[in-house]
């Protein structure tokens, strides 16, 4: 299947860059936090952490899908009738 220029690369952007970055950034805070007041239960941060990571693929996955679909991208108006 042919997926080039469709919402698959935006989502895999997605994945890729805010994946890579935030979630690890958010983790790295958790972390220091931890350090800085260890009264505070760690299981909380995977709480967290967990739902920061459903949130994630709620947002970003359905761009997969999507994309599979054949969806393209860097359209200014899409056509009425509904077909890409």
């Amino acid at each position: 299947m042919h997926v080039h220029d469709t919402y698959f690369v935006v989502a895999h952007f997605h994945y890729v860059m805010v994946g890579g970055t935030i979630m690890a950034y958010l983790a790295a805070a958790l972390l220091v936090a931890e350090d800085q007041r260890p009264d505070v239960p760690g299981g909380l941060g995977q709480v967290r952490g967990a739902r920061d990571l459903r949130r994630f693929n709620l947002t970003f996955f359905p761009q997969f899908v999507v994309g599979y679909m054949g969806m393209p991208r860097r359209y200014h108006m899409y056509p009425e009738d509904g077909r890409c």
